[in-house]
């Protein structure tokens, strides 16, 4: 399944319509659609994503007219928990011009959710659609000046919830940003950490398609740099757990933090996004 969102930009002698496609690698192509597979309104510069089902052709392909998803939506219209998650955290997104690298947002959190989509199978089936809506709202607390509230109400609560985890506190730098209190609130959190994975595991994977600098100052060697103490960050115990911290001076530090990795509920995860920074590959 490849995903896509693009823009109608032409209608050409009423029968086609013309995307802007973005594909998840970042590469980009423009497409001729037949009308017919639009909705009767469609109208040029109406936005549209969408999903290509089909392998190596065009054959199969799911679109939605996201104004109208999202008009539904605030006239209190049924759409599922996940599709009404993202349609608000594209719109705050959008409402304040946040961009990502020079790209529309929604880049970035489409491949968030598309890391979440893959590690899915981790998560209970009944938490799965919040857990996807915490992911496309990861970023919308700490980025768009909308509250906790504003979410919850726009959302539910374990969507606020995982967001507001999932929100830098206030800080200078990147550490104090990201400081001990910022983790404690992720490991307090139910499903914040698989979310902040994902976030992570998409802001690594796009600084290798970015080519953000290997070896020197660049993202790609910052994350790598910081990858040790943001795994020991998620994965660190609370030292009320006495057993825990028995085990910690017995193993030494770097033989815990092996232990605690390989035993962790996430530990998958964590072995691919350690593979993704010591390889550069996706």
């Amino acid at each position: 399944m490849i995903q896509f969102s693009g823009v109608v930009t032409h209608v050409v002698k009423d029968k086609e319509v013309v995307l802007y496609v973005t594909y998840n690698d970042g590469s980009k192509e423009t497409r001729s659609f037949s009308k017919t597979l639009f909705n009767d309104n469609v109208k040029v510069d109406d936005e549209f994503n969408g999903v290509i089902t089909s392998g190596s052709g065009w054959m199969q392909i799911d679109l939605f007219n996201k104004a109208e998803q999202l008009e539904k939506y605030k006239q209190g219209g049924e759409i599922d928990i996940v599709e009404r998650a993202k349609q608000y955290a594209i719109e705050c997104h959008k409402k304040v011009n946040q961009m990502y690298d020079g790209k529309p947002y929604s880049y970035h959190l489409e491949m968030v959710v598309d890391f979440g989509e893959t590690f899915i199978d981790m998560i209970p089936e009944k938490h799965r659609k919040n857990v996807l809506g915490g992911l496309w709202n990861h970023d919308t607390i700490e980025d768009t000046g909308i509250t906790y509230n504003d979410l919850k109400k726009a959302t539910n609560e374990v969507i606020a919830n995982i967001a507001y985890a999932l929100t830098n506190e206030k800080g200078k730098t990147r550490a104090d940003r990201a400081n001990s209190k910022y983790y404690r609130g992720i490991r307090n959190e139910m499903f914040a950490d698989f979310g902040k994975l994902c976030d992570r595991m998409a802001n690594v994977k796009h600084s290798i398609i970015a080519q953000h600098s290997y070896k020197g100052e660049g993202m790609f060697a910052k994350y790598k740099k910081e990858q040790p103490k943001f795994i020991w960050g998620i994965i660190k115990p609370e030292w009320y757990e006495l057993q825990e911290h028995i085990l910690h001076l017995i193993m030494g530090h770097k033989k815990y933090l092996r232990y605690r990795k390989s035993n962790h509920e996430y530990a998958p995860m964590i072995l691919h996004l350690d593979n993704m920074l010591n390889k550069g590959e996706l």
